[in-house]
């Protein structure tokens, strides 16, 4: 304590007191006397008075220290919990050496900062918690707050704030694919012409997005409302595209007319209930009309199931398997199952088109090929052809290299089929490898057959001929001849009893008696191959009898020097020529055509007068 301020006051104190005791004394003299009793009881009840005044004083003063003792007592709790709650060191207190009112102060002033400061905190807290709250009930999760009590650290303030950041981030994800849902429910019902009939569809539909919360729930939602109305767009599309098949059969059913078909079409080519509806209406009278006339429609069923059994090369066994077909029962189940069966033939045919096409395919470059065989056989094919023979020689050469891969490729997809199906492929009642291995047989047999036929022939023919022929004698020889030493060729007169007519039916029969002895398959493929194979045949014959014929004839010639036709060719050392007078041949006395009978003897090439012509001799 400073001294010389308790020594003035002690003395202003005194200085006070002598006054104030000295008035009240003079008064109390002046009214009892200085000797009275009465005025020594005052003097003693101012000394007590005074002396409770000053211990009443003391003790207020004591009262009034020991409340600010319990005060700072409690600001250094207060301050101790403050500076635990923020996290931070308590300060020294009473370092400073402060009175206890200026301990008090500046107590109440640190405590009243750690308080602001705790409450700035708090509400930052509550705008977190807040915004946590918004975020959480627009995505449908569950709250999780920041305390206000104890106060969270900075750590976890900061965690809390990226976990907001998620929250945020994952709204907009969310509302991002809202977004692009909702464009593609908004085209789907636009043109599906849907109604939504739920508070959800129709808050999906509506042009306020902010109604729409992007909860887990609702976005689930969401994705079956879009699924649902694509599986109804699928749904409607693949019943409209049945309903249309059906419709176009019926309309093919009922004859209806094409520029009402073109129109309905047209009218109802989007893909939406109304379509569907409209689709199922006209088939519905498609069907009331059908079953008006249902003898007439079955029967043009199974003209087109006959089509049908003929695309897939179905046997007469094949077709008998269909019991319906021949039914007289019409009704409308007998309509049906017609319909079904034409339905497996399509697909059946539909499945297999590529084995059928290369059947028919091959079938016809077969019968080309049989065809231009029978051609090259033919007696006249040398005769005003103007290339032609090159022309087939070309193409039957072609077509024996084409054909080997067609059949490759046939056996091919038949060994598909097989494996695929458990069972063989078949074409009119034959596999593919017995359709081309009896082709092949069948030609083979005709080959050997017109060998055969030849061969038998040439042992009919006679040995020797009684009629002329040119000479046998070679071009070669014809220089060495001088017109000394040259026969002279006499006249042959032509037979009279030499038909010019074919032979008659009776003698064609006889030659070709052998004829018997040749197998015809019956499938009609293989027919109309022997029936190829049968003209191509006749002709060989003919040609054959006609080249063996004349080759016994010109043998039979060669020994009669007397009977030769010889022109000399031009000398290399003279210009004159030497040559015997040729007569006529019988075949050249008959034609009329100067063109004809010219003969035109080239030096250097020279050449023979024609023979008889075998078509007239026999």
């Amino acid at each position: 304590m400073d001294s010389k301020y308790f020594q003035d006051f002690i003395d202003d104190i005194q200085s006070l007191t002598k006054e104030k005791v000295a008035k009240w004394l003079d008064v109390i003299i002046n009214m009892m006397g200085p000797s009275s009793k009465t005025t020594d009881e005052w003097n003693s009840i101012f000394k007590t008075q005074i002396t409770e005044l000053y211990d009443e004083m003391i003790c207020e003063a004591i009262a009034k220290r020991d409340s600010m003792l319990n005060k700072i007592e409690e600001l250094l709790k207060k301050s101790s919990i403050l500076c635990k709650e923020l996290n931070i060191k308590i300060p020294d207190y009473g370092a400073e050496g402060l009175t206890l009112y200026e301990e008090q102060e500046f107590l109440a002033n640190k405590v009243k900062e750690y308080e602001e400061k705790i409450h700035s905190i708090q509400e930052q807290i509550k705008k977190l918690n807040k915004q946590e709250e918004n975020l959480c009930n627009s995505l449908g999760n569950q709250l999780k707050p920041l305390p206000l009590q104890p106060l969270p650290s900075k750590d976890a303030i900061q965690k809390f704030k990226s976990y907001l950041d998620h929250l945020e981030s994952k709204k907009f994800e969310r509302e991002e694919v809202f977004l692009n849902l909702k464009a593609e429910i908004v085209i789907l019902a636009e043109e599906l012409k849907y109604k939504p009939c739920l508070d959800f569809e129709r808050i999906v539909v509506s042009p306020d997005d902010s109604s729409f919360l992007v909860t887990d729930t609702n976005m689930e939602k969401l994705n079956h409302f879009l699924t649902s109305l694509k599986q109804q767009y699928e749904d409607i599309k693949e019943r409209s595209l049945i309903l249309r098949e059906k419709l176009g059969s019926l309309w093919e059913l009922l004859n209806e007319d094409l520029l009402r078909r073109d129109l309905f079409l047209k009218q109802h080519k989007e893909i939406n209930f109304k379509t569907l509806t409209a689709l199922e209406e006209e088939v519905k009278r498609c069907e009331d009309l059908k079953k008006a006339n249902i003898e007439v429609f079955v029967q043009r069923l199974r003209k087109e199931l006959v089509t049908l059994w003929d695309k897939c090369h179905f046997t007469e066994q094949d077709r008998n398997n269909f019991e319906y077909f021949t039914s007289d029962s019409y009704s409308e189940d007998l309509l049906s199952i017609h319909d079904l069966e034409i339905g497996k033939m399509k697909k059946f045919y539909s499945a297999n088109c590529d084995l059928f096409q290369l059947i028919e395919n091959r079938s016809e470059l077969w019968s080309r090929m049989l065809e231009l065989e029978e051609s090259a056989l033919m007696p006249g094919r040398f005769k005003n052809r103007g290339g032609q023979l090159l022309k087939e020689e070309k193409e039957r050469n072609r077509l024996e290299k084409r054909i080997p891969k067609i059949e490759e490729q046939l056996i091919h997809l038949a060994n598909t089929y097989q494996s695929k199906y458990g069972k063989p492929f078949y074409s009119w009642g034959k596999t593919v490898t017995e359709i081309i291995e009896e082709a092949h047989h069948a030609r083979d047999e005709d080959k050997k057959f017109r060998s055969s036929a030849r061969k038998q022939k040439r042992d009919q023919t006679p040995s020797k001929l009684t009629f002329g022929m040119t000479s046998s004698v070679s071009t070669q020889n014809l220089v060495s001849i001088t017109p000394k030493s040259a026969v002279k060729r006499k006249l042959l007169t032509p037979f009279e009893n030499i038909s010019r007519t074919a032979p008659t039916k009776g003698a064609s029969n006889k030659r070709n008696g052998g004829r018997t002895k040749y197998s015809i398959e019956k499938a009609k493929r293989m027919d109309k191959a022997r029936r190829i194979s049968y003209r191509m045949l006749q002709k060989q014959l003919g040609k054959e009898n006609i080249s063996s014929e004349y080759d016994m004839f010109e043998k039979d010639l060669g020994s009669k020097e007397g009977c030769r036709s010889t022109v000399f060719l031009e000398s290399e050392e003279s210009n004159n020529f030497l040559a015997v007078p040729l007569p006529v041949t019988p075949n050249a006395r008959h034609l009329d055509s100067a063109k004809k009978r010219k003969i035109i003897n080239t030096p250097g090439k020279p050449k023979l007068s024609k023979a008889p012509s075998l078509k007239t001799l026999f």
